[in-house]
């Protein structure tokens, strides 16, 4: 089973590959991250041979969704719903403001 190790010149860098790693199912106890003596940091993880290409792509690409996106996203999607459908059930009269 080949580690896949991308590195990061920060740890919040470092930190959102691992949750993007996390959101994408791969165990917390799989992933492993690693000071650099440059003060870089390093994160691995234990892969199958045919899923090493898309973890590399999920630790390196910035827009891939982490737990808290999610949430977010959600969040903001319910209350969107909610003003819509408070809007909807007002009277039509009241939305006129006559």
């Amino acid at each position: 089973m080949p580690t896949v190790w991308t590195h990061f010149s920060t740890q919040g860098e470092a930190e959102l590959a691992m949750a993007r790693l996390e959101f994408a199912g791969i165990a917390r106890e799989r992933i492993d991250r690693i000071e650099d003596a440059d003060g870089r940091w390093s994160v691995g993880t234990y892969v199958d041979h045919a899923d090493e290409p898309h973890v590399r792509g999920l630790m390196t690409d910035r827009y891939a969704p982490t737990r808290a996106d999610v949430t977010n996203l959600a969040v903001i999607g319910a209350a969107v719903a909610t003003g819509l459908a408070a809007w909807y059930l007002l009277p039509a009269r009241r939305r006129q403001g006559s």
